[in-house]
């Protein structure tokens, strides 16, 4: 059966895609524009109303990556995994 994404999350300022759940209330990304930001400023706003929709203080979307590379870092057992986490995080340190 298909899934049918549910807007739940109004992001027009942002301009690229619609959040959505499906019929099992999983997340899903109802639409997905192509185009390219030319700063991060959109992402901010894309973290800005998804946090004040889910009535949270906001973080922005680096305090995430740096979570992510905290993360790793005690996950990570060898120099491959560690290569990973850094190539997934888009870091040129490994």
């Amino acid at each position: 059966m298909a899934s049918r994404a549910f807007p739940i999350v109004d992001l027009p300022s942002a301009g690229f895609f619609e959040i959505g759940q499906d019929e099992n209330r999983h997340f899903v990304a109802a639409g997905v524009d192509r185009k390219h930001w030319s700063s991060a400023a959109p992402i901010r706003q894309v973290f800005r109303n998804a946090f004040q929709h889910a009535g949270l203080q906001y973080f922005n979307p680096h305090s995430f990556r740096k979570t992510l590379a905290r993360f790793g870092q005690q996950l990570a057992r060898t120099p491959e995994e560690v290569k990973a986490w850094s190539q997934n995080l888009g870091t040129s340190r490994s």
